[in-house]
């Protein structure tokens, strides 16, 4: 292996420590939202001002973690793309 292609694994190796970092926060943003829809109604009162708030800071998580997903989809593509030079259309992301 020579020197670049010991660089680029190296560098596609963060990359896809990277993901897995952006997925395990994801996950947990997800959680956390699944938990503010579960628990809302009881803790607040369906229908009060405090349970409308939570369940928009529960999309809140939520939109946070797609906006984490993505990153994580972008950094495995960089990552295959150090690996064997082929670059992958959005649409084939994983």
């Amino acid at each position: 292996m020579t020197t670049a292609n010991a660089k680029d694994e190296q560098t596609a190796r963060g990359f896809v420590a990277e993901a897995a970092g952006f997925d395990a926060e994801a996950g947990l943003l997800e959680q956390q939202a699944d938990e503010r829809y579960a628990d809302g109604p009881r803790l607040y009162g369906g229908g009060t001002l405090m349970h409308m708030r939570s369940l928009d800071i529960a999309d809140g998580y939520r939109k946070d973690a797609a906006r984490l997903r993505h990153q994580a989809r972008c950094s495995r593509a960089i990552a295959h793309f150090l690996r064997t030079g082929v670059r992958l259309d959005e649409k084939d992301w994983k």
